[in-house]
């Protein structure tokens, strides 16, 4: 090989290397890069109601046949005012109710009809969040949902909704 060829073949394997680089570089930048998993805490400091966080709307809470309700909505934290349903478009679900009669008492302003009743054509009636006692800043309030199921089988579940005050 001549001088000159050896530069030609150096420069276009130089080339071909940094256009390889280049692309590369613009494939990992297109990239969708995970957002890391937010700090976790046994608190209540990454937690809050949709008022706070800006959200308007009904707070719905969606039944299931695989779960009953999802895991991370066995624990809503609403605020005095809000709305909350619970609703479901599962086919395999005949019927659900809401029952809050062995729990720990009803969170909302109205009086308590034990228990609530919901199709997967019809949510239950929207209930609003009843302040809480004076001193409380929140409180637990237990319930169940049984759920009928089309096939005949019922399951149960046993949430909770925390109202956190205004």
């Amino acid at each position: 090989m001549t001088p000159w060829t050896t530069k030609l073949v150096s420069f276009l394997l130089g080339m071909v290397l940094a256009g390889l680089l280049v692309f590369l570089l613009l494939q990992q930048s297109r990239q969708v890069t995970p957002v890391a998993n937010a700090a976790k805490s046994n608190n209540l400091a990454y937690v809050d109601c949709r008022k706070h966080l800006g959200a308007t709307g009904t707070t719905k809470i969606v039944v299931d046949s695989a779960r009953g309700i999802k895991r991370d909505d066995e624990a809503i934290f609403v605020c005095t005012g809000e709305t909350v349903h619970w609703e479901t478009s599962d086919k395999q679900i005949k019927d659900f109710t809401v029952d809050f009669s062995k729990g720990n008492g009803w969170p909302f302003g109205t009086a308590a009809p034990v228990p609530l009743k919901g199709d997967p054509s019809t949510p239950t009636t929207d209930q609003v969040v009843a302040g809480l006692s004076s001193g409380q800043r929140s409180a637990a309030f237990s319930y169940k949902v049984v759920i009928n199921l089309t096939n005949g089988s019922t399951m149960t579940v046993d949430p909770v909704i925390i109202p956190m005050g205004d």
